[in-house]
């Protein structure tokens, strides 16, 4: 197994705040390192990305992303390697 480095975490948070800042006030949802699960009733499809943005999304807190329940998938998606 492969865990984070110190480099990758501080990227991560680091695209997740700019990006917060960039869409304050707006209808989008910024997420990182978040369950996103791609397939309704097949709960082993799913991805965990960096970070990602979905415009017309509600910003509110989530513990998980289901594209199928939010009708929206990311409009970008970011991994940092």
């Amino acid at each position: 197994p492969m865990g984070e480095t110190d480099w990758h975490i501080d990227w991560t948070l680091r695209l997740r705040d700019m990006l917060k800042y960039r869409y304050r006030d707006q209808r989008v949802y910024v997420g990182s390192d978040l369950l996103l699960y791609y397939h309704e009733g097949v709960p082993r499809d799913f991805v965990v990305p960096d970070g990602f943005v979905v415009l017309d999304c509600d910003p509110q807190r989530r513990r998980i992303f289901k594209t199928w329940e939010e009708k929206r998938v990311p409009n970008v998606v970011f991994e940092f390697t």
